[in-house]
């Protein structure tokens, strides 16, 4: 019996070094991402100018005006630290839980998401992007996987939508045509007075996304067509992303949303806001 308890033990030792082992090299890969990220920022950054603005549709011009200050530097890598609740159940049985988290976007190359979500017993890990690779890894406790996910063609594509739609929201810099920061390509389009479609690709990766504007170019929200599997089939399909802002704070001449709600199939009945957040730095 003895040995019996002796080997279990043994066995669980092992297998807690293990996982302890494991996430430690996941912490140590964020860290050289996050060099890869910050890597980016641009060491003189060319000044804004309204004079970038005249081959865009009206509701472009708008909100880059409101958004970038003239003359500020149009760096293109920001830190957000952000608190909030976020949502791990579906819509009929949300599971609301509190959330700290911070990211660092650098587009094109990518982005990384760190976070908390729960209390005693919380959940830690990353969404993120970086040079072609996308991945999503949480862990009970800091030690326990409960979701992995990368490392494909889907997941890449639906990482990609969220670098586009996060970018427009804390790096709009980025999508300036005048400053291409490394896109193949960006394009903006508008069909109506308060909206304007932006169109970036990279390699093979493409998104569109569109921004709604208030008449001095306040950024109210922003949707698009998102690559997931976040359905009742389970199946990726593009289908409707999105969310809405509510509050705006000057960091460094931009002016930022820094209270937003988001969630999947923004706009249609089964829209279930599963991301409620409020923004308490953003570092450009």
């Amino acid at each position: 019996m003895l040995d019996v308890l002796l080997l279990t033990f043994a066995i669980l030792a092992f297998a807690m070094l293990f996982l302890a082992v494991m996430a430690r090299r996941e912490a140590s890969a964020e860290a050289h991402i996050l060099t890869r990220l910050f890597v980016r920022k641009p060491a003189a950054p060319p000044a804004f100018s309204h004079d970038m603005l005249a081959a865009l549709p009206a509701p472009a011009q708008r909100f880059f005006r409101f958004t970038i200050a003239e003359g500020t530097p149009l760096t293109t890598v920001a830190e957000v630290t952000m608190q909030g609740r976020f949502d791990l159940g579906s819509k009929d049985a949300p599971n609301p839980q509190p959330m700290q988290a911070r990211q660092v976007l650098a587009p094109p190359r990518g982005f990384l998401w760190t976070t908390r979500i729960g209390k005693k017993l919380a959940i830690t890990g990353s969404d993120g992007l970086c040079d072609g690779r996308s991945w999503s890894r949480f862990r009970l406790a800091g030690l326990f996987p409960v979701a992995r996910a990368g490392g494909n063609p889907d997941h890449l594509l639906s990482s990609f939508g969220r670098l586009v739609g996060d970018a427009l929201l804390w790096t709009p810099a980025a999508f300036l045509p005048a400053t291409n920061t490394g896109w193949d390509s960006l394009t903006w389009q508008s069909a109506a007075p308060d909206t304007a479609t932006v169109t970036v690709t990279l390699g093979t990766l493409s998104q569109s996304a569109d921004i709604v504007v208030d008449e001095e170019g306040r950024l109210v929200s922003v949707r698009f067509a998102r690559w997931s599997n976040e359905n009742p089939e389970k199946t990726y399909t593009r289908q409707p992303f999105g969310g809405d802002i509510t509050a705006h704070e000057t960091f460094a001449g931009f002016t930022l949303p820094t209270a937003l709600t988001a969630g999947n199939h923004y706009g249609t009945e089964a829209y279930h806001i599963f991301f409620d957040i409020t923004v308490s730095e953003v570092r450009i």
